[in-house]
């Protein structure tokens, strides 16, 4: 940048001005021992937050403000006294704040540290202070940490045992996952007109992106422990090859999802008015049903306790097949994303069983007094 004072001349030198987007909590990140379970208790922890913006680029610079709070829960004492006249009354759920330090690394990184000393599980929480003074959480936060005094104290490193592990089991259970959601909601082979296929696909499509941000996440975490391993010193060496195809495959499933969400719903469509339809002939099916029940000799008091007791067994029986068409269209309802719309059908089942149980109840009771 060069300036220049009202009309004069530019001035001869130029300073260099870096500029930057700003940093995101929803974007930003923590990886590291101090966020995973089976720590080693007693010695101190550590992991890492990496402050990104909004298109996912990690910050170069310092200075950003995150807030760290390391909570565990304070158990109930074996003599308290929960007594509400004589005790102190019902335990409530209490924390206990553990100290934690955080350093800015002037990189963009900020390393946090905290000490647990006994076997326990602690929250992690990490807050972000947006530039509105907001404090917003990161992503993933909070996260849960356990600890063990049989774990060892490399564990607690950065690129001890514990992360190494970790990272060989992410990279495992995402190259997994992958692979099976593929699988899932591929439609070769299937026939989309059988509703439960239809709507066992559509479930699978719509958990890609239910789960997206979370799954992002532990591939965004396992990406920046990479970097970590790289630059350890001594290096770390771990299998990079599976975890090289994670981002790519996941870009895949995300595609192929969109796309399949859009061949099948035109199909969806159809399917869902078809079930609309069903619920609504078993709604004046069981109206029906009712009617024509109070017109029985059992209802109309035309019979003797004991054949009207039989007869009333029987209700149950005719119920079953209602009960049955509840329960399929129903859960179709549920996924087809109508759950109220079984409602009325649900209520009307259960009604007709208050009068059938009412109705044997005073029959019980003609008979006894016979």
């Amino acid at each position: 940048m060069q300036l220049c004072i009202g009309s004069g001349d530019l001035t001869t030198t130029w300073i260099p001005f870096q500029y930057f987007l700003n940093t995101r909590a929803a974007k930003s990140l923590s990886y590291g021992p101090g966020i995973l379970q089976n720590c080693c208790a007693g010695v101190p922890v550590e992991f890492f937050v990496v402050a990104r913006n909004d298109l996912n680029e990690n910050r170069t610079s310092g200075r950003d403000k995150f807030i760290a709070k390391i909570k565990k829960e304070i158990q109930k004492p074996d003599d308290y006294n929960e007594d509400p006249e004589d005790g102190e009354g019902p335990w409530r759920q209490k924390f206990e704040e553990i100290e934690c330090s955080i350093v800015d690394n002037q990189d963009g990184s900020y390393k946090i540290q905290y000490q647990i000393d006994e076997e326990c599980e602690v929250d992690v929480h990490v807050n972000f202070e947006d530039d509105k003074g907001n404090l917003v959480a990161i992503r993933g936060s909070p996260y849960k940490a356990s600890f063990s005094k049989a774990a060892k104290p490399a564990d607690n490193t950065m690129s001890g045992p514990l992360m190494q592990a970790h990272f060989k089991q992410q990279v495992s259970d995402l190259n997994d996952y992958m692979s099976k959601k593929e699988k899932s909601i591929s439609l070769k082979g299937k026939d989309m007109t059988e509703v439960p296929t239809l709507l066992s696909v559509k479930e699978e499509t719509e958990e890609v992106f239910k789960n997206e941000n979370k799954t992002t996440l532990k591939i965004d975490q396992l990406d920046e422990s990479m970097k970590m391993f790289a630059a350890a010193v001594p290096k770390v060496k771990v299998d990079s090859s599976k975890f090289g195809k994670i981002q790519g495959n996941w870009n895949n499933v995300k595609n192929n999802s969109k796309n399949v969400k859009k061949t099948i719903a035109p199909i969806v469509e159809q399917q869902d008015g078809i079930n609309k339809s069903n619920i609504k002939t078993l709604e004046e099916q069981i109206i029906q049903f009712t009617q024509e029940m109070r017109k029985r000799p059992f209802f109309q008091y035309k019979t003797g306790a004991k054949e009207s007791i039989e007869k009333l067994a029987d209700v149950f029986g005719e119920l079953k097949g209602f009960e049955d068409s509840k329960d399929l269209y129903g859960d179709n309802a549920r996924k087809f994303g109508n759950p109220d719309l079984i409602i009325k059908a649900v209520k009307d089942i259960e009604a007709i069983k208050i009068t059938v149980d009412n109705m044997k109840a005073l029959w019980d009771h003609i008979e006894t007094c016979q």
